[in-house]
């Protein structure tokens, strides 16, 4: 994990905030900043997994400013990110269709519906699928897998893995966060409480609240540990710039006296900042174990 960012890398990651915030808020993107090498910012972009973001700002950015190299490699970029999603989206329908038939009760989680809240799905990358689902039915899993062509590669305390090459990696989840944790009475019996999604038999999900507060215990926790990602941050803003005035604010007032609280905080201003970079303190973000910490989190 990076703790300090030089002067020059300041600049070039204020700037790749700034491509971000074009593209997710619809806006136009920023003219490059003397003496931007588009290699680095095509770097951080992997490095932060914003990707497509970047690529479909810089690509609406007068061709004055770009040369034909450069914008050939941001369209080649945001091609393959689009194939990516297009992939990934029909693979896991056919695994929720699977469930479905067999009467297993699932939540697809994190980044499953985190895509459905950005302007385009194939902003937010995936580079595995999380699910929710009752341990008891561990074995009725194994078997749809295996069936769907998945190798079953290990299980621990919380989650079964599958892989089916070259890209899909699935996370089955027996429980959201372990019961030793502070967050757990927050987020127990998330199947029991949750709501059937439209057009499927056995697949549910959370609330808009349940669903905020275990994007914010996620969060806490990998800041916690050793920091998180821009794009940790920016689901959170993306998902506030959403639904932050329908919330039911006395539902989530569970979080009082939490050590998610602090994490609530810094992504309320970010809501209010519209992800501006100029508007943010980098230095502090930074600090924190923010920008410097990548993704962390594939879901």
């Amino acid at each position: 994990m990076r703790k300090h960012l030089n002067d020059n890398e300041k600049i070039e990651f204020k700037y790749l905030l700034e491509l971000v915030s074009s593209s997710v808020n619809g806006t136009a993107p920023p003219i490059p900043y003397e003496g931007i090498k588009w290699q680095s910012i095509k770097m951080l972009a992997n490095y932060c997994s914003v990707e497509s973001l970047v690529a479909n700002a810089v690509l609406s950015l007068d061709k004055k400013y770009v040369s034909p190299e450069v914008y050939e490699k941001f369209k080649q970029n945001l091609s393959i990110e689009m194939l990516i999603d297009g992939n990934l989206s029909y693979e896991t329908e056919k695994i929720l269709k699977a469930f479905d038939e067999n009467k297993i009760k699932n939540i697809p989680l994190k980044g499953y519906f985190m895509k459905k809240e950005y302007p385009r799905s194939d902003f937010r990358s995936v580079s595995d699928v999380d699910i929710l689902f009752d341990r008891k039915q561990a074995d009725s899993v194994k078997k749809v897998f295996s069936k769907l062509g998945y190798t079953f590669l290990n299980e621990d305390d919380n989650q079964y893995h599958f892989e089916k090459k070259p890209m899909m990696n699935i996370e089955m989840h027996a429980t959201l966060v372990h019961e030793n944790e502070e967050s757990y009475p927050l987020l127990v019996n998330q199947l029991d409480r949750s709501t059937k999604r439209d057009g499927y038999s056995y697949s549910y999900e959370m609330s808009h609240e349940d669903f905020y507060i275990y994007m914010l215990v996620h969060n806490s926790n990998h800041f916690r540990i050793g920091g998180m990602g821009a794009r940790m941050v920016l689901d959170s803003y993306v998902f506030l710039k959403n639904h932050q005035s329908e919330l039911d604010y006395d539902y989530l007032n569970v979080m009082k006296k939490s050590v998610l609280q602090s994490m609530k905080s810094v992504f309320v201003r970010l809501r209010s900042t519209g992800f501006q970079s100029h508007m943010l303190n980098l230095n502090l973000m930074i600090s924190k174990n923010i920008f410097c910490s990548a993704v962390h989190s594939a879901g």
